[in-house]
């Protein structure tokens, strides 16, 4: 992700209007501190990166969805609903948005629309290991080991090198 946020900002030095570039950055500096890389200070970059590429582009659901991550990343979870809701108006064919989504439910202690959200974006991206694992923790929430043990397996068979889903697994027996 560091490689990739020194590429994105490349791009921006060549073109500071490029939206989707600062989305780039937006991401990858909230996903460092999501994935435990980066500390919490982080997060002004990715909020800074994510209001420049909604002001450059308010109709880009990538933009929507980088500022729900932020606010998500910082415990907002209203705002982050909002902004995620408002990325798939925009865009319903993006599954992020949908994925980050059901994630935010499940941390907001809302399961069932958690689900909902989770079973949306592995219909629009189901070979994202990502997505597919999201939606084996949200069967886990909602007390469906069986099915969730399918996805967990689902994910694993889509990126074996991957931890998550091999964890999932153990979780739902």
């Amino acid at each position: 992700m560091r490689r990739a946020e020194e590429l994105f900002r490349r791009a921006l030095a060549e073109d500071p209007g490029y939206a989707p570039a600062w989305v780039g950055v937006a991401d990858c500096s909230a996903l460092l501190f999501e994935y435990g890389y980066a500390q919490k200070e982080i997060l002004d970059t990715a909020e800074t990166a994510a209001h420049r590429a909604v002001e450059l582009d308010p109709g880009l659901g990538e933009a929507h969805t980088s500022l729900g991550l932020v606010y998500e990343a910082r415990c907002q979870g209203p705002e982050a609903v909002r902004a995620y809701l408002r990325a798939v108006r925009l865009q319903p064919g993006y599954a992020d948005p949908y994925n980050w989504l059901s994630w935010t439910y499940q941390n907001l202690g809302r399961p069932r629309e958690a689900l909902e959200w989770s079973r949306k974006a592995v219909s629009l991206n189901p070979l994202a290991t990502e997505v597919v694992a999201n939606l084996s923790v949200t069967l886990l929430m909602t007390g469906d080991a069986e099915e969730a043990l399918r996805e967990a397996q689902r994910a694993s068979d889509l990126a074996p090198n991957e931890t998550t889903p091999t964890l999932y697994r153990i979780l739902a027996v």
